[in-house]
C-alpha cells in the first residue's frame, strides 16, 4: 500500500478486512477512502481459491479440491477434534518426491505455490466454517498436504511470517 503512496496504517485496515471481517473484494472496506478502493480493484485481485469440489466424511472432515491460477489443483483438509479444527494445507500443486506409498508423489510436481495461494486456503476453510456456524474455530495448521514443504521454502517462510503478524 506505501507503493500506492499510502500511509502504512493502511495496510493494517486491509489485513483486518481481508483476515478479520473476510472481505472478498475492496468495495466491502468501508473504512477505506473509495479512491483507495478504486486503485485496491485496479492493483490487485481479491480472491480466495475456486472450490472446485467439497468431500465430506461421517466423521465431519472435509476435503476441498481447489482450483488455482493456470488450472492447476491441490487439496486442503479440514479435521475436526473435539475443540477446534485443524487444517492440512498443500505448498505445491502435485510433489516431486515421488515416494512410492503416497498418490501425490506418483502425480509429480506441477508447480509451488504462491505465498497467497498457501494462505489462500485458509479463507476457504475459514469462510466454510462461518458457512456452516461451526462453534468450533480453526486453531490449528498442519503443512502437510500436497507437495513436501520445505522444497516450496521461501513461499512457506512468507506465508508464516503473514500468518504470525501482530
Amino acid at each position: 500500500l506505501t507503493t500506492l503512496g499510502e500511509a502504512p496504517y493502511r495496510a493494517r485496515q486491509v489485513w483486518q478486512w481481508l483476515w478479520q471481517k473476510r472481505a472478498r473484494g475492496a468495495e466491502e472496506m468501508t473504512n477505506v477512502s473509495k479512491a483507495l478502493r478504486q486503485r485496491l480493484e485496479e492493483a490487485a485481485v481479491i480472491a480466495a481459491p475456486e472450490v472446485a469440489q467439497r468431500l465430506e466424511s461421517k466423521d465431519g472432515t472435509v476435503k476441498f479440491v481447489l482450483e488455482l491460477a493456470g488450472g492447476a489443483g491441490v487439496e486442503t483438509v479440514l479435521i475436526p477434534e473435539k475443540d477446534h479444527y485443524t487444517q492440512c494445507l498443500s505448498t505445491q500443486a502435485g510433489c516431486a518426491m515421488a515416494c512410492t506409498f503416497c498418490r501425490t508423489g506418483q502425480m509429480g510436481l506441477t508447480r509451488n505455490l504462491g505465498h497467497a495461494e498457501i494462505l489462500g486456503q485458509i479463507l476457504v476453510a475459514r469462510d466454510y466454517l462461518a458457512s456452516i456456524r461451526s462453534p468450533l474455530n480453526l486453531r490449528n495448521l498442519v503443512f502437510m498436504g500436497m507437495g513436501e514443504p520445505l522444497m516450496n521454502y521461501n513461499n512457506l517462510l512468507r506465508a508464516l511470517e503473514s500468518l504470525q503478524h501482530p
